[in-house]
């Protein structure tokens, strides 16, 4: 759980950071202001790594997970809450992280660096939902699996 609590944070305040600086330049942003064209991509470049060592905790806590599953003996009281809860925001966070990134996919901004800095967060960023949807499939299958125990 610590692992997870740790992804979640570095997720949340990659969010928060990105949404602050669009807001706080979007006119400047809509009149193509090369000094705020410019913070954004600074704020994206430095966004990006939380959200490239949010993706690396979540693969790790996923990894541990499927482990931990295919051992002889598994606790099944210590999965069931988290899979129940992952299975109710998960999906939610798929939804955000895909629309946030398709959001600066379309700024409309005709920059290569701009586009270069979106282009790596877009990669973190989907390495996050694919491994929520693997995390997902586990707690579906894991949840099935156990209905008659």
């Amino acid at each position: 759980m610590e692992l997870y609590t740790i992804a979640i944070t570095r997720l949340n305040t990659g969010f928060q950071n990105i949404g602050k600086i669009i807001q706080k330049n979007a006119d400047e942003l809509q009149n193509n202001n090369p000094e705020a064209i410019k913070i954004l991509i600074e704020e994206i470049e430095n966004t990006t790594p939380s959200f490239k060592n949010s993706a690396k905790d979540f693969n790790r806590m996923y990894l541990d997970i499927v482990d931990s599953l295919n051992q002889k003996e598994v606790n099944y009281n210590e999965y069931e809450p988290f899979f129940k809860y992952i299975n109710q925001i998960f999906p939610q966070y798929q939804e955000s992280l895909v629309k946030s990134i398709g959001n600066l996919k379309n700024i409309g901004i005709d920059n290569s660096e701009l586009d270069q800095a979106i282009a790596g967060l877009d990669n973190a960023i989907m390495e996050i939902v694919n491994t929520f949807t693997n995390l997902l499939k586990i707690a579906i299958d894991y949840v099935d699996s156990t209905k008659d125990i």
